[in-house]
C-alpha cells in the first residue's frame, strides 16, 4: 500500500478512471505513475485502450500488458484494478462495442457517490462512446477529459482532424462530437498533424 506524507480528506478526493493506449507511446506511462502517486485521486481502475491496427492487430492487449508491466515495476500490481477496453472502434453510431472498460465507466458513473468522477482518455475514446451508447443515462454524471493531439485552430470535425481520428476510430469520434455528452478536450498541440498512431 502506497503511503503519502500527508492525508487528503475524503471530501476533497476525486474518483478517477484512466483509459490509456499505454503501449502506443511512452508518455502514458508517466501519466499513470503521476496518477498513482497523487493522493487526491481515488483511482478506480485503468482501462487498456486500443490504438488502431497500423502496427499490430492486438493493440488493446499490448496496452493491457504494458499497464501490468508498469504496475509490476512499481510493486503496485495489487493497488488498482486493470480492465480490458474494446479491441477496435465501434462499427457504427448505433452499436456499442462493450468491454470491461465500458462497463466500469457505466458502473462508476451510476454510483451515488459524493466524490466526483473523472474519466481521462489518453488515446481512443471508443470505451466512452460504447458506454454512452449502452447507457445514455451516464451523461452529466461524470467529467470526461480527452487528451488528444488535434489542430486546435480548426473545427473538431475538419478534414485534418478527421485524418487523425481515423487512427482512433472515426465513427466513435464523430458520434461523441455530435452528442450532448459533455467532453472536455485537452489539446496538446496546434501544429499540423504529423503524429502516426
Amino acid at each position: 500500500m502506497l503511503t503519502h506524507p500527508f492525508e487528503v480528506p475524503e471530501s476533497k478526493k476525486i474518483r478517477l478512471i484512466i483509459n490509456t493506449d499505454a503501449k502506443n507511446e511512452a508518455d502514458d506511462q508517466y501519466a499513470i505513475v503521476h496518477a498513482l502517486l497523487t493522493p487526491r485521486f481515488n483511482l478506480k481502475g485503468i482501462i487498456a485502450a486500443h490504438f488502431g491496427e497500423r502496427r499490430t492487430t492486438a493493440s488493446m492487449q499490448e496496452s493491457y500488458d504494458e499497464i501490468i508491466n508498469l504496475l509490476d515495476l512499481m510493486n503496485m500490481n495489487d493497488e488498482v484494478p486493470v480492465f480490458k477496453g474494446t479491441e477496435r472502434s465501434i462499427p457504427n453510431e448505433n452499436t456499442p462495442t462493450m468491454s470491461e472498460g465500458a462497463e466500469l465507466i457505466i458502473r462508476e458513473a451510476m454510483l451515488d457517490d459524493r466524490q466526483p468522477l473523472y474519466v481521462i482518455f489518453l488515446g481512443a475514446i471508443t470505451d466512452l462512446a460504447s458506454a454512452y451508447l449502452a447507457c445514455p443515462e451516464i451523461a452529466g454524471r461524470f467529467t470526461a477529459v480527452w487528451i488528444c493531439t488535434v489542430t486546435t485552430s480548426l473545427p473538431l470535425l475538419s478534414p485534418d482532424n478527421i485524418r487523425f481520428f481515423l487512427y482512433l476510430g472515426q465513427t466513435c469520434c464523430h458520434y461523441i462530437a455530435t452528442t450532448s455528452l459533455p467532453l472536455s478536450r485537452r489539446m496538446t498541440t496546434s501544429l499540423p498533424l504529423s503524429r502516426s498512431l
